[in-house]
């Protein structure tokens, strides 16, 4: 009980958001979280001036006690509340993020997205990347057996690598515009590095927490459509230059294509890395963080203390909780063994 001796004090108040259904998204060292009106009340207490943990507690009734004090346990746990005399330290998520993430200046960045969002009309430009979509995917199988594409003949240079990063520009910016359209601003701007060698863009999002999940499925829908129309497109001047004998350059175009599609096929797949499948998983299972929520599990495992966390999810939690976990592990075992499988034949 020595800790809650201690003087506490909240940090980061003012990136509070509060969401239509009344509840409160607090940021925590590894993102939000959300709290209901009460709990929200009872953090406020730490607002003015540092308080201890032991004098918060006592002032609820004794049927109410414990309650609070694991609530209080979480809200230190998640670096919400800092000990008054001790410097704020990060997590370990928190240097790891620091060291894959560089911000950029995001005011010029907001500026050009508000002059394109002007001439952008979603479900105009919705329909129209449907269409192109259509046109892309029949015209790619003919490309690919004009160019002769195979993996083996993709060129090891820096064309190759930009693949990933240009899908990545335009899927950030074609979210950029969706949240500008919708009167919501981008905080943040990022280049991200991704397995450690691909380095991409990306935005904090973070107000669409604010809105509905059908407005967040929407959303996730039309960034997934726009960005695929970037690998139809290329797959349909690729065809046009093949035929006006620009061989060289619809090659490239086929990679480009391919590549794209590929890229964006790892991000939907929900099971294996924070990408679009992934939160569009939790937005139908209505079960959020879960990859960090089932690490946590494997993790506490074998610690008794720790098995009141998984009894107090609810039936739906748990099962998107071991049907996503079952198939990570399936995904990680499948990836290992193809890798397992090119070193074989390589030697």
């Amino acid at each position: 009980m020595s800790k809650y001796n201690n003087l506490y004090h909240w940090v980061d108040k003012n990136k509070c958001m509060h969401r239509k259904d009344g509840k409160i998204l607090v940021p925590t060292s590894s993102g939000y979280i959300a709290l209901n009106k009460d709990q929200y009340e009872l953090l406020e207490e730490f607002d003015n001036n540092p308080c201890s943990i032991e004098k918060i507690i006592e002032s609820y009734p004794l049927e109410y006690k414990n309650r609070v004090s694991t609530f209080v346990d979480l809200l230190i746990k998640k670096n919400i509340l800092i000990e008054s005399n001790k410097k704020y330290k990060l997590s370990f998520l928190g240097y790891i993020k620091k060291l894959i993430f560089f911000p950029l200046p995001y005011k010029g960045l907001n500026k050009i997205v508000g002059i394109i969002s002007k001439y952008v009309n979603i479900k105009i430009i919705t329909f129209i990347g449907i269409i192109i979509n259509i046109i892309g995917l029949i015209t790619l199988l003919p490309l690919v057996n004009l160019t002769g594409f195979t993996i083996e003949s993709v060129p090891r240079n820096i064309l190759t690598f930009l693949i990933g990063f240009l899908a990545g520009i335009f899927h950030e910016f074609w979210l950029a515009i969706y949240l500008h359209k919708n009167n919501m601003k981008v905080k943040k701007w990022y280049l991200r590095i991704i397995w450690g060698v691909i380095i991409t863009l990306a935005i904090n999002w973070s107000e669409m927490l604010l809105e509905s999940r059908k407005k967040r499925i929407t959303m996730f829908l039309f960034v997934i459509n726009m960005t695929i129309c970037t690998a139809s497109i290329e797959s349909i001047l690729g065809l046009v230059f093949w035929y006006l004998d620009f061989h060289t350059l619809a090659e490239y175009l086929c990679m480009f294509a391919i590549g794209t599609l590929i890229f964006f096929g790892i991000s939907l797949w929900p099971f294996l890395f924070k990408g679009d499948g992934y939160y569009i998983f939790q937005e139908i299972t209505n079960v959020y963080k879960i990859r960090q929520r089932f690490i946590q599990q494997i993790a506490f495992f074998y610690r008794k203390d720790q098995k009141h966390i998984w009894t107090s999810y609810k039936r739906n939690e748990k099962i998107a909780l071991i049907s996503w976990g079952t198939i990570f592990i399936l995904s990680i075992v499948t990836i290992n063994y193809f890798i397992y499988l090119g070193i074989r034949i390589i030697i």
